[in-house]
Formats: C-alpha cells, sequence, structure tokens
C-alpha cells in the first residue's frame, strides 16, 4: 500500500501532517477534542470513511500533484540505502459546503463531484481566454511589424541597409511610441512600444 506524507495548509489544520493512503481532490478533515484539550486531525481518505457525529468536519482541497522526494545514504554496515516518499498538500477551501452535506455520503460524494466539475469548467474557461489572448497578442505584432515594413518601403531584400527608427503605433495609437530596428543582413525586426503592455518582439 502506498503511503503519502500530507501536509495541510490555511484553515483549522494549518501545518498538520497525516499519513494517507488516498488523495482525492477533495478531502474532509474532522477533529474531535481531546479529553487532555488539545485537537486531534484525521482524514477521511478512504472510500468508506465516515464522520462521527462528535467530530466538526473541515474541506481541503489537493494542492497540484503529489510529489515524490528520494532519501539516500548509508546503513550502519556501510551498504547504500534510500527510499522514495510521496508528498502532498492540501489547501483550505474557503467556501465550505453546509455540515449536512459533509457529513452525508452520497451528498458529499455528489459536492464533490460538482465542484470537480465546476473547476475543470472554470480551468477550460481560463485556457481559453489565454489562447484568445495570445492570438489577440500576435495579431497585434503582426499589425505593428506590416505598419513598420510599410514605414521602410516594402519588405527588405538582399543589400537593404539596417534602418532604426520610430513611428506612431497603430496599437495603442500614441504618436511616436513604437520604437524599432531592421537588421541589414537578415532583415529582422526588433520593436518595442513604449506604450505599457503594449506590442514588443524581437526575431
Amino acid at each position: 500500500m502506498n503511503h503519502v506524507n500530507v501536509t495541510f495548509v490555511g484553515g483549522p489544520a494549518d501545518g498538520v501532517k497525516l499519513d494517507l493512503t488516498r488523495t482525492p481532490l477533495f478531502l474532509r478533515v474532522v477533529r474531535e477534542e481531546h479529553i487532555a484539550a488539545d485537537w486531534v486531525f484525521d482524514a477521511l481518505d478512504q472510500l468508506d470513511d465516515a464522520p462521527k457525529s462528535t467530530e466538526t468536519i473541515y474541506v481541503y482541497r489537493l494542492r497540484g500533484e503529489p510529489w515524490g522526494v528520494h532519501y539516500s545514504g548509508r546503513d550502519r554496515d556501510g551498504r547504500r540505502v534510500g527510499r522514495t516518499e510521496k508528498q502532498a498538500e492540501y489547501e483550505f477551501v474557503e467556501t465550505q459546503p453546509d455540515d449536512a452535506t459533509a457529513r452525508d455520503t452520497a451528498a458529499w460524494r455528489a459536492w464533490a463531484q460538482a465542484e470537480r466539475d465546476r473547476q475543470k469548467a472554470a480551468e477550460k474557461a481560463a485556457e481559453k481566454a489565454e489562447e484568445a489572448d495570445l492570438d489577440a497578442q500576435i495579431r497585434n505584432v503582426m499589425r505593428a511589424r506590416d505598419a513598420i515594413v510599410s514605414h521602410l518601403g516594402g519588405p527588405w531584400r538582399k543589400g537593404t541597409p539596417g534602418s532604426a527608427g520610430q513611428i506612431d503605433c497603430p496599437v495603442c495609437g500614441t504618436p511616436a511610441s513604437l520604437a524599432f530596428s531592421r537588421s541589414g543582413y537578415n532583415g529582422h525586426i526588433h520593436a518595442g512600444c513604449s506604450t505599457k503592455n503594449c506590442v514588443s518582439w524581437m526575431e
């Protein structure tokens, strides 16, 4: 059975470490007051685990993927030994399910699945937004490059001398903000607009 050393971040279990055999995306952590008045934490990582009526439940989410840490050394006889331990981190979920949902197995699984689906949808939306932003950046660079080439009288040809200058940026519209240089060796253009977060590139 593979064991994972789990550290909890944030929330009531901040800094607590537990040895688990499963690392689901969402994990219920329970706390019960010990007779000595200190708090004892446990995690319901197994499929058939259920909270006690006397336990308080907190939900944590897996941060990234578990990773391995390799330890090596020598035993008392001088032989080289080593082992790899899996580590993982769980972060406190700010929006907690209600207590009834966290306690009921079916309701808990439905909540966890819904949150997993919502997270995947959010990640997909973020990926699409990132792709759209990249496409826009590429279009802006091509637009600015075309303006520079037009300003220089057309595409570079062998024997064309190098040149440099400034033109009005066609992307943000700021006058004389797009500085450029074009190599006389191969026609590559280096350019950048002085407006923050506008175009900049090197070829």
